[in-house]
């Protein structure tokens, strides 16, 4: 990883927290990080990102939407990272793999 970018370090520890975080929507896909540190739409930044106990993954995205303190509907504070193309697919398999049939849940999520 590049010491460039701010660094989130995420652990997903269940299929639910995965579920409420993941963003298939993205034309790469995405991840929803709770955080109340400020970024700006289109920054860069760098996620270790550990997936129900398996080996961690990290990739760098950009900052696609920020949800501030006290958003509507009691939303927790945080950032959308939008993945970037090169790692996208891989990503985005891993994810899936691990939410099995949750992916196709219709429960509300932390995201848009």
């Amino acid at each position: 990883m590049d010491d460039a970018f701010p660094v989130f370090s995420v652990t997903l520890e269940n299929e639910d927290m995965l579920r409420a975080s993941y963003m298939p929507y993205l034309k790469h896909g995405g991840l929803f990080v709770a955080t109340t540190q400020i970024k700006e739409i289109g920054e860069r930044v760098q996620v270790k990102l550990s997936l129900l106990g398996s080996e961690p993954l990290d990739f760098t995205g950009t900052v696609a939407w920020v949800t501030p303190s006290g958003a509507q509907g009691n939303r927790p504070s945080g950032i959308g990272i939008h993945f970037e193309a090169d790692r996208a697919s891989e990503i985005k398999t891993q994810i899936e793999k691990a939410l099995g049939n949750q992916i196709k849940s219709d429960s509300e999520t932390d995201t848009i």
